[in-house]
């Protein structure tokens, strides 16, 4: 029961409805009728005794208003935090499977750090120009072959579907990476 609440009050305070409520709190925390600036001369003066007044706040609502701060911060931290992934992500073994001119290949392959690519234990391929773009949860890099007699260079789009499975383009044909 009690996490229902908690979890209705967090979407509340996720809400621009919430943010609007706790800006207002903090607001009428400052008794502004009690204050009187129409008999200061300058505006240095009203912004002093705006700044040196006195107020008073009830312990409870201070620690009510600090915690609705906090949870609202680390909200805010949570959901725009940018993910990272580095090209050790690759790194394990994983089947490659291809279809090129409607025929489809697999090999299985391993990838090792700094990007090097391995097929049946031979270096074949090393992967080049690693990005990750977490907006669109897309990973780019070139696998260009380290063979004295293949000079390809291809191009990798990739859609992290989960931790095991990427799938998207590999120079415009369609490939798919699943972890073993």
């Amino acid at each position: 029961m009690i996490k229902r609440y908690f979890k209705c009050f967090k979407n509340w305070c996720n809400s621009n409805q919430g943010l609007l409520a706790i800006i207002i709190a903090f607001i009428g925390l400052v008794p502004f009728n009690k204050i009187n600036l129409g008999l200061a001369s300058t505006f240095c003066d009203k912004l002093k005794s705006f700044l040196t007044y006195n107020v008073k706040i009830p312990v409870y609502l201070f620690l009510i208003i600090f915690t609705i701060g906090i949870i609202y911060k680390s909200i805010i931290k949570r959901r725009y935090k940018t993910h990272k992934i580095t090209i050790d992500f690759l790194e394990g073994n994983w089947r490659n499977e291809w279809i090129v001119n409607n025929q489809v290949g697999s090999e299985m392959c391993m990838i090792k750090t700094d990007g090097k690519y391995y097929v049946n234990g031979e270096l074949w391929f090393t992967l080049e120009h690693f990005k990750y773009d977490y907006k669109t949860n897309k990973i780019t890099f070139i696998k260009s072959s380290v063979r004295s007699s293949d000079d390809r260079k291809m191009t990798n789009i990739l859609t992290v579907d989960n931790n095991d499975l990427i799938s998207g383009t590999e120079n415009n044909y369609g490939i798919k990476y699943t972890r073993l």
